[in-house]
């Protein structure tokens, strides 16, 4: 399949730069939409990856032809943009933790089947440069034939007083994560 995919990136906080970018990186991506309720994220998308910025996700969809919808919102919007984007071939990529709820992550899936869309959820770790440079790494052959490999996250991540809240402010009050 030689399809251009046109991808659609709904929240533009800190984990977005890394899936813009890997987006930006692949042949297969003829155009990225983005929306965030901030439009000072919008214009920075806008700006640094040569995306088309939307005020909101209404008006994302008017008119755009749009293949993968990567959303990169916080769980409690989950389930309501998923209700928005479901449509027929569509992927939709959701990030970890999964909605708030097992309950709204079951609607979530069934909305997603009613419409015939695809629905992954996923960590978004897998846009981390150190997992792209060792994809490549492995693709280009550069250190022939693995037989075995062990591959250690740093320790210090989630750790401390603070963790990830300062760059992930919604898993402040979130009580369990759903992944």
């Amino acid at each position: 399949m030689n399809k251009k995919l046109s991808v659609a990136v709904i929240g533009l906080g800190y984990f977005s730069q890394f899936h813009l970018k890997a987006w930006r990186e692949l042949d297969s991506v003829k155009r990225i939409h983005v929306t965030d309720l901030d439009q000072e994220r919008v214009r920075w998308a806008e700006n640094s990856f040569d995306a088309v910025g939307h005020s909101d996700v209404d008006t994302l969809f008017h008119g755009a032809a749009v293949d993968v919808v990567d959303i990169i919102a916080p769980p409690s919007a989950h389930l309501e943009l998923i209700r928005k984007v479901a449509h027929a071939n569509r992927t939709i990529i959701c990030q970890k933790p999964f909605c708030t709820s097992i309950e709204e992550a079951e609607k979530a899936i069934a909305l997603a089947e009613a419409h015939g869309a695809r629905l992954v959820i996923h960590e978004n770790f897998r846009f981390q440069p150190w997992y792209r440079a060792i994809k490549t790494i492995l693709d280009d052959g550069q250190l022939g034939q693995i037989y075995q490999c062990r591959f250690a996250l740093r320790p210090g991540d989630g750790q401390g007083a603070d963790a990830y809240l300062a760059r992930q402010p919604s898993f402040r009050g979130m009580p369990r994560f759903l992944v």
